[in-house]
């Protein structure tokens, strides 16, 4: 069962290792890519 409207909105944040901090630019590259082309969006709602 979905409710409409969510009861709460919770903010994301991604951790990686800091042996992995090289990938951090890249990254944060492709979420903010995700996110501003509406893709997150559908991922998360699950449709296609």
């Amino acid at each position: 069962m979905v409710l409409e409207p969510p009861i709460e909105v919770v903010t994301l944040y991604h951790y990686l290792n800091v042996k992995h901090r090289r990938l951090v630019p890249e990254m944060e590259k492709i979420l903010i890519q995700l996110n501003d082309s509406g893709e997150a969006k559908r991922i998360i709602s699950g449709s296609d």
